[in-house]
């Protein structure tokens, strides 16, 4: 009895054993797997945002426009982990030897929905501007074209006329933040007429005109560059006006450490950002020199 007790406890033995030695080659095998599907996903998402990215530059235009007297400089940046393409978007438009025009926009939602509509938005204000409307009549002509029942999104978007000669800008504002001016070392958001987003029902819209100083900047951005999740607004657009006072003598060093500065590590939201600098006396450029396409601005990499 005693033999067969003890053979029976060691056949018993063996099948746990050999059960435990089979669970952990299986617990193995199956931790491989899963961390050979989680490098796949990690592959497969950077592959997406790759081309979410590509496609969202793609819409934007490629250089900036050289105007007489007037420095640009710009930015898109992708929020951090977003694969979707957004519907940030800025343009600069030259009209005529005299006069220019630029527009800083932001399609709520993303995916190809909101692309196709900020696609749509950029080149009809592009038109329009183009033919000689002002800003205020450009958000008019445009909040009759556009409705959310039928394309789903809102937009809101800041537009404006300048001219190089006087240094005179008149802004119209369906529903964006107001631009910065930063002038002397001092920076001060100015004062629109903050009109409904493009999408809710068609709309009228007024135009505040003012004269840029000789060296001044006027920064223009979409809501990515100063909001952070659990903050007020007002702390972000201080943190901007602060950041946008430090000397930087290339237009576009500011315009990178604005970026750098003033966005959240852990922001999520699209940036797009354009900035425009007159030129000092003595720094004139001649007028009359032809003009590069507006439509072929650039982005760098919100």
């Amino acid at each position: 009895m005693f033999v067969i007790g003890g053979l029976l406890l060691t056949i018993g033995a063996a099948i746990v054993t050999n059960l435990i030695s089979r669970r952990q080659r299986t617990a193995e095998l199956d931790a491989r797997t899963i961390s050979d599907l989680y490098g796949q996903l990690d592959a497969l998402y950077d592959e997406q945002r790759s081309i979410s990215d590509s496609l969202q530059k793609a819409l934007l235009p490629r250089r900036n426009p050289e105007l007489p007297n007037l420095e640009i400089a710009s930015r898109y940046v992708a929020g951090a982990r977003r694969v979707d393409i957004g519907g940030d978007w800025y343009s600069v438009i030259p009209v005529d030897v005299d006069q220019f025009a630029f527009v800083v926009g932001d399609v709520s939602g993303r995916g190809i929905g909101a692309a196709s509509v900020m696609a749509r938005l950029r080149f009809t204000m592009r038109a329009y501007l183009i033919e000689g409307h002002s800003p205020a009549d450009v958000l008019e002509m445009c909040s009759r074209q556009f409705s959310i029942e039928r394309d789903h999104h809102l937009a809101t978007a800041l537009v404006g006329v300048g001219n190089l000669r006087t240094r005179q800008i008149t802004l119209a504002n369906a529903g964006h933040l107001s631009p910065l001016v930063v002038d002397s070392g001092r920076a001060e958001f100015v004062t629109t007429s903050v009109g409904l987003p493009l999408g809710v029902t068609a709309s009228d819209y007024r135009s505040v005109t003012l004269t840029m100083p000789e060296g001044s900047t006027l920064v223009a951005f979409t809501d990515g560059l100063v909001e952070r999740r659990g903050e007020l607004l007002d702390v972000g657009l201080e943190r901007l006006a602060v950041a946008a006072v430090v000397s930087a003598p290339d237009l576009d060093d500011l315009v990178a450490s604005l970026v750098a500065d003033v966005t959240g590590p852990d922001s999520d939201d699209d940036i797009a950002l354009l900035a425009l600098r007159w030129r000092r006396d003595g720094a004139t450029v001649e007028f009359g020199a032809p003009a590069v396409a507006a439509e072929r601005t650039t982005p760098s990499p919100r």
